[in-house]
């Protein structure tokens, strides 16, 4: 989730932001992240304004609850949260300004998976 932030704040918009398109490679103890797939993804002047923001971290929660049913588990809201704590880090500005959006991103997410078990 820094390399994501990270790439947030250069103003990286990447419209298919799963996880698929995050690589994570650990090696002697170290773990080294990497967003990968940019064929549709551009660079803002600047880091991205907060509806971006939400709108990517909800692709890419929504891609981990997809994720989770695939595999027969029940997706996490622990591990929901967690995304959003990891990429907000100390920032409190940040955090309060994507806790704004869940409500409504939890919305989308249900709708989203509800079309996606009913188009199966």
């Amino acid at each position: 989730m820094q390399v994501v932030r990270l790439a947030h704040d250069s103003g990286l918009v990447h419209p298919d932001l799963n996880l698929g398109n995050l690589l994570v490679r650990r090696e002697e103890g170290k773990c080294d992240a990497y967003v990968i797939d940019l064929d549709k993804a551009w660079f803002l002047g600047g880091p991205l304004p907060m509806a971006k923001r939400r709108a990517a971290l909800r692709r890419r929660e929504r891609s981990y609850v997809k994720q989770c049913h695939l595999a027969g588990q029940s997706p996490q809201r622990s591990e929901r949260d967690r995304f959003y704590k990891l990429y907000s880090a100390d920032d409190s500005g940040l955090s309060t300004g994507l806790e704004r959006g869940r409500a409504a991103g939890s919305i989308q997410i249900f709708l989203h998976r509800l079309w996606w078990l009913v188009a199966r």
